[in-house]
């Protein structure tokens, strides 16, 4: 009886340590203007003000995001005064680019432009968060004229979080499963 009630002390703890671990983590989406099949066309010598936004509108806290360009440095560069930027819980923040394409560049070429949105934690005495990483891209196709039309925002896709709530869920319901067994097992 002492082993059982110990068992499910245990597990009763992990419950407990996994729903705080639940709030610990943040939830962000990027909207974009461009992606795989809507890619960004320019002409050789043009330049484009490019604007993505960091929507803080599911997690519970304000956020700070840095922006890194993965690939493309040559043809993209971000025009705010830092990469780091404050998401207020609730709002969308702008990440304003420029995109510019080389005179010389050849008509029919293409680039792929690659950016990565990532949480930064802020880490204080015994508490710890869990990062987060979105990492968006597009094609830059030069040798078509950009429509001026104003174009669609690509659908924000929210970070890996919703990993993180399954994987937790899915500890607490073996945890269950396993001390409840073990219960019935030895009465």
């Amino acid at each position: 009886m002492q082993k059982i009630k110990k068992e499910m002390g245990i597990g009763a703890l992990l419950i407990i340590a996994c729903l705080l671990l639940i709030n610990l983590a943040s939830a962000f989406a990027i909207s974009s203007p461009y992606w795989k099949d809507y890619p960004l066309k320019l002409m050789p010598g043009d330049s484009r003000d490019v604007q993505f936004v960091i929507v803080n509108q599911a997690g519970d806290s304000d956020l700070k995001v840095r922006v890194n360009i993965l690939e493309g440095n040559d043809s993209i560069k971000i025009t705010d005064s830092s990469n780091i930027y404050d998401a207020k819980l609730g709002t969308k923040t702008p990440v304003n680019f420029l995109v510019n394409v080389p005179q010389d560049a050849k008509i029919g070429d293409s680039y792929e432009i690659k950016l990565e949105f990532t949480t930064l934690v802020q880490s204080q005495s015994g508490n710890f968060g869990i990062s987060n990483s979105i990492g968006k891209s597009f094609p830059l196709i030069i040798g078509e004229e950009a429509s001026a039309v104003v174009e669609p925002i690509a659908p924000a896709k929210t970070g890996s979080n919703i990993w993180i709530y399954i994987l937790i869920a899915i500890a607490i319901l073996i945890v269950v499963i396993i001390t409840i067994s073990k219960a019935k097992k030895r009465k």
